[in-house]
């Protein structure tokens, strides 16, 4: 059983399926959800450029169009926390918050970079599931998910789970069998 959810978001267009999937996931899961965000420390504040909950849970039925956000736990088995980390350097702020944090699953958009673009620009999730060593669900550009942004259904009949010899596979399969 998944326990606490986290979703960080760049607040991209391709955070909107990861978006989705870390509040299914929560919802199936009727656990918190941590929504985080990496700014300048001396930046302002972003807090209303976060993914709107309320918004997606009407487009799905979930709640009415006159939820408050105190409607959200009651109606979802969810409270989600929307967290604003001040913090020169994304992959230093998110790991020190997952760290601190007892997230079991992380769920996060990755821009897919590869060759070039990735040599420059790096990967931010890679790194981040790197230093923070918890399991993570990462969709690419291409993903399609697995569940429906319109409606929220879920629609998963198989998981593929890629292993090697190190790391030792067993913590990937337990992390896996407790989402699914």
């Amino acid at each position: 059983m998944i326990k606490a959810i986290a979703h960080p978001t760049d607040f991209s267009p391709q955070g909107q399926l990861a978006f989705a999937h870390a509040l299914r996931l929560a919802m199936l899961h009727r656990c918190p959800l941590d929504l985080l965000h990496v700014r300048d420390p001396d930046g302002g504040s972003n807090l209303g450029k976060f993914p709107k909950v309320r918004e997606l849970l009407r487009r799905w039925g979930v709640v009415p169009q006159m939820a408050t956000p105190a409607d959200v736990l009651p109606l979802t088995g969810v409270s989600v926390r929307k967290v604003d980390i001040r913090d020169d350097n994304a992959v230093d702020g998110l790991a020190e918050y997952l760290w601190e944090h007892e997230v079991d699953v992380v769920v996060m958009a990755t821009h897919g970079r590869s060759g070039i673009g990735r040599w420059l620009g790096g990967s931010i999730s890679d790194e981040v599931m790197r230093e923070a060593q918890v399991p993570a669900l990462l969709l690419g550009p291409q993903a399609r998910g697995f569940v429906d942004l319109a409606s929220g259904e879920l629609n998963l009949r198989h998981a593929l789970l890629p292993v090697a010899d190190q790391p030792v596979p067993g913590g990937a399969h337990a992390a896996l069998s407790r989402l699914l």
